[in-house]
């Protein structure tokens, strides 16, 4: 099997049990960052983007037998529900969804931490940190592991391994429009229960949130066009040869009167025919894609 790290491919030899074989996204977790450990300690420096990835795919979709069940808003990296919906009612590049993976994944990592002694811990990730901090990474080399210096590069490192898998899991997460589509359900049931009362701001009317007051900027049109492959997600049409992509016409999967939000990960390609025709319908088909041969 072969794993993306730092634009280079790893190859290693890897369990033969899966993780689709552990039933609590909390132990995948644990157990995710333990071989993180080892893989490390051989030296071979391995990151997981597609294993972190799966554990948050696996805590969203079963929150209710998860450490995060009624604990869904600070998973999402809020406080309260206003900071929740602030969040979501605007374009940022820095998605929702990044961070639910950052607190998943720093969880399992913080975890791990701190069953071991400091020292120990930042000897096994300093060359992670390093590679990710020339800054962080020489502060670890030249502190002479003092009390001080090991407790702030203890947090530094926990936070570098957190951020690197972040990234590595969001670009996998973001490729896959079915997955979206189902954490756009789960924010969804969020949403429902906003009343216009409690956020006049925010909200059009009880559970529907206003619309962004701009268009879509270019970053996030170029992202979902070359995402979803030119093609319209509803009917296959090919638009590579009709728009230019600042014309394009971008959906969103979940709309906003059934209680959507404007988060990046909310929108898909549709051609000006379907996106008119869709309306306010909760219309979703399963990703088209271009076969390569």
């Amino acid at each position: 099997m072969a794993f993306l790290v730092c634009g280079e491919f790893w190859w290693c030899k890897w369990s033969a049990e899966t993780w689709f074989e552990r039933h609590s996204p909390l132990n995948a977790a644990l157990e995710f960052t333990e071989s993180i450990v080892k893989l490390l300690s051989e030296e071979q420096y391995l990151l997981d983007g597609y294993g972190a990835a799966d554990i948050v795919v696996k805590t969203i979709f079963d929150i209710e037998n998860s450490d995060w069940h009624h604990l869904e808003l600070d998973m999402l990296g809020c406080y309260e529900l206003e900071e929740l919906l602030e969040r979501i009612i605007k374009w940022n590049k820095t998605t929702i969804l990044h961070e639910a993976i950052y607190n998943i994944i720093y969880a399992g990592v913080e975890w791990y931490a701190d069953k071991i002694e400091h020292e120990e811990f930042i000897k096994e990730y300093a060359d992670t940190i390093t590679r990710n901090s020339l800054e962080s990474g020489l502060e670890i080399i030249n502190s002479g592991y003092s009390e001080q210096s090991l407790d702030d590069n203890y947090w530094k490192t926990v936070e570098s391994i957190s951020k690197t898998l972040t990234d590595t899991a969001f670009i996998i997460l973001f490729g896959d429009r079915d997955f979206l589509y189902k954490f756009q359900l789960f924010l969804r049931e969020i949403v429902q229960k906003s009343l216009k009362s409690e956020f006049p701001d925010l909200l059009k009317k009880d559970g529907v949130l206003k619309r962004p007051r701009t268009q879509p900027p270019q970053w996030l049109k170029k992202a979902v066009f070359h995402r979803d492959k030119g093609k319209c997600q509803l009917c296959g049409k090919d638009l590579t040869g009709f728009y230019a992509i600042e014309n394009i016409n971008l959906d969103h999967m979940v709309p906003l009167e059934e209680s959507g939000n404007s988060d990046p990960t909310n929108f898909q390609l549709t051609c000006e025919h379907c996106n008119k025709s869709k309306g306010k319908k909760l219309l979703v088909k399963k990703a088209v894609v271009q076969r390569y041969w």
